[in-house]
């Protein structure tokens, strides 16, 4: 048996003190003669070890690879236990279960040294008050109602990427009238302005066809209302508005529950909804208050913005159900 670093180490002390070479070897647990080899070479274990790059027993898959190479020119979606299955069947008594770990490491082996390139992602740092994200993403799936009625909308969502403060207002198209509600009334509730917001390709942000990220003249107002600098991301990359995609996401799951506990998903009228929305973030937020206080002192350039709305007015909201305070009738608690 090889000795290891703690032992050499060990046997030092004793020859440090003057000990007889026997009696240093039986304190660190060594045969006398690896002692002495050691307390000639003056280095440790691990330095004088050859590295082990060959193979100790035959390889299994030799003449069976070239096959499976071919599979692994398949789709990357297949997993290593996928490729192997088919090697007992074709090689009747040769494939037991005890070398799929092996083959499992040369494929993971190929994919590193012959597959296809991956993405590389470099993690975004955050600072307090800089960023903030924006997307309008569809909420039907919640089958929320008004009077009995499907209440068929979107919900603009707004996340600042810090603290992970979030908000949301509902419209019932993704364009320029619904984000030119949704943020200044996200802004306006949280008080202070993010720097540099982010959008995804939103049509009112980014028209059809355009290779860039030069907005609009009407969108480029939106941001010049606070003195900000807008971005929006790449076509066909969804992965850089990563801080309120994955909000989305988890939305739906956090807020069917708590509609389910309501007792009903009836509400007396849009307002109602909304408000209902707001209480529900404003429960989430609520956990991210360490952050959000950070978040505050650089925000506190304004607002200047507040709701654009004009005498109570929501330009473009053009279709959905819409009910009046008198005659509606909601089974369900107020809000």
């Amino acid at each position: 048996m090889l000795a290891t670093d703690p032992q050499v180490r060990r046997l030092r002390h004793p020859d440090a003190q003057g000990m007889a070479a026997g009696i240093a070897a039986a304190r660190s647990g060594r045969d006398p003669k690896t002692a002495r080899t050691y307390r000639r070479l003056g280095r440790l274990p691990r330095e004088v070890r050859m590295p082990h790059s060959w193979r100790t027993p035959p390889d299994p898959f030799a003449d069976v690879w070239a096959g499976v190479v071919a599979r692994l020119a398949l789709p990357p979606g297949l997993e290593a236990w996928t490729l192997f299955r088919p090697l007992p069947r074709d090689h009747p008594g040769r494939f037991p279960d005890g070398p799929r770990r092996t083959f499992r490491r040369r494929v993971q082996t190929w994919r590193a040294t012959h597959g296809p390139a991956k993405d590389v992602f470099f993690a975004r740092v955050h600072t307090p008050g800089r960023w903030c994200a924006s997307d309008v993403t569809h909420r039907t799936d919640l089958r929320v109602t008004i009077a009995g009625r499907p209440f068929e909308h979107l919900l603009d969502h707004f996340v600042r990427t810090y603290s992970n403060w979030e908000a949301g207002t509902v419209g019932f198209a993704a364009s320029f009238e619904t984000r030119a509600d949704g943020w200044p009334n996200a802004v306006a509730e949280r008080g202070g302005v993010p720097a540099a917001p982010r959008t995804d390709r939103l049509t009112a942000a980014i028209p059809p066809g355009t290779t860039g990220a030069a907005f609009p003249p009407r969108y480029q107002a939106l941001l010049a209302h606070d003195g900000l600098d807008g971005q929006a991301i790449p076509a066909g990359h969804g992965n850089e508005n990563g801080d309120v995609e994955p909000r989305h996401r988890r939305f739906t799951p956090a807020l069917d529950p708590q509609l389910m506990l309501r007792g009903c998903r009836d509400v007396a009228s849009r307002d109602a909804g909304q408000a209902y929305r707001r209480d529900v973030f404003g429960q989430w937020n609520a956990n991210r208050g360490t952050k959000t206080s950070e978040e505050r002192a650089p925000c506190d350039r304004g607002p200047r913005t507040g709701s654009r709305r004009r005498g109570g007015s929501r330009p473009g909201w053009t279709r959905g159900v819409r009910s009046t305070s008198a005659g509606t009738r909601s089974p369900c608690p107020a809000g």
